[in-house]
């Protein structure tokens, strides 16, 4: 990562963490679930997508500070389908600490996802306000907000039920864009927003955090499967043997003869597959190509990103972002 970048993201980061324990600090849940719901919140990460928020105010010439709530709101927004996806996908670490539901249980660790989602909702509206932000622009980012959920929620599900929701490449990317990608597209718009964009300029936003998105999940499909594990802190194959559907495994199956389907099928949700066969399986992938095709994938959204960025104005901050974009495609973890 470039140092410049490095250290707007770690303004972004500081301001957004010390809000986050403004929240804590204010708030007055029962004792587990108030711990259940700040813990995954402040165990760490990059805050990419607040990150992505703020600099798109700017790039509109918004000022820092009125950026700030919507960026930390697309925070919580976040945290919250990070608990409740552990849950459904059975994961027991994330950051590198236990996940809330291994501490606590399914059910406060639902109750502190649900905490989040409302909390999200309160703190935008309030500190907006405070701000003195135009009401219709409060009412503009609600409007987002809630419906970038209910988009994740269908991702989610398509992802959990992947076996009847997606076979396909074409399947696999309305799935990444529904569960990840709507993330990034509503990070950009609300900057947007924030920032006083036009139509024409929502629209090059909307298209960029598609794109960003999409290149944000295939990426980490190629880390899930050739990571390095000092790096992404997940051992080789993690995927693969956690029952992933990403788009490397559709193509290699698509690719593969009847003998390789059989080699990757006995890998693919076998958590006590051995490593001889997640390596073997992973060999069988790499000669098929599925992993290259990724990258190229991959790429093109993220060049499909840029081209659309590069139609807003040109200034320091859109340089931020297109640096941004290219972390993501070439990030480690």
């Amino acid at each position: 990562m470039e140092q410049d970048l490095r250290l707007e993201m770690e303004k972004v980061r500081r301001a957004v963490d010390a809000e986050l324990r403004r929240i804590r600090a204010e708030k007055s849940f029962p004792l587990d679930l108030y711990e259940a719901t700040f813990h995954l919140l402040l165990s760490g990460g990059k805050r990419i997508r607040p990150f992505l928020t703020v600099k798109t105010a700017q790039m509109f010439d918004s000022e820092f500070d009125a950026a700030l709530p919507p960026a930390v709101a697309v925070e919580l927004l976040h945290n919250f389908t990070l608990i409740h996806d552990d849950i459904m996908d059975r994961d027991e670490f994330r950051r590198g600490v236990p996940t809330t539901h291994v501490i606590w249980g399914d059910p406060t660790a639902i109750a502190a996802g649900d905490a989040l989602f409302s909390l999200l909702f309160s703190y935008v509206v309030s500190e907006m306000r405070r701000r003195r932000i135009d009401p219709s622009v409060i009412v503009s980012a609600v409007e987002i907000l809630s419906k970038g959920a209910e988009t994740i929620c269908g991702g989610q599900i398509m992802d959990l039920l992947a076996e009847k929701y997606v076979s396909t490449e074409s399947e696999y990317i309305e799935m990444v864009y529904m569960k990840t990608a709507t993330l990034f597209r509503l990070s950009s718009m609300l900057g947007g927003i924030v920032g006083g964009a036009d139509e024409t300029e929502k629209k090059h936003l909307d298209s960029f955090g598609r794109n960003i998105g999409i290149s944000f999940q295939i990426v980490d499909d190629v880390l899930g499967i050739m990571g390095r594990p000092e790096v992404t802190g997940k051992p080789v194959g993690s995927d693969l043997k956690q029952g992933k559907n990403t788009l490397i495994l559709i193509h290699a199956l698509k690719n593969s003869s009847e003998k390789g389907r059989m080699v990757i099928s006995s890998v693919f949700g076998n958590k006590e597959a051995k490593p001889v066969e997640v390596e073997g399986a992973i060999d069988l992938i790499l000669n098929l190509g599925s992993v290259d095709f990724a990258r190229r994938m991959a790429k093109q959204y993220m060049e499909k990103a840029i081209d659309s960025l590069r139609k807003l104005p040109k200034n320091v901050h859109r340089d931020s972002i297109e640096s941004l974009a290219c972390f993501i495609y070439a990030r480690e973890r």
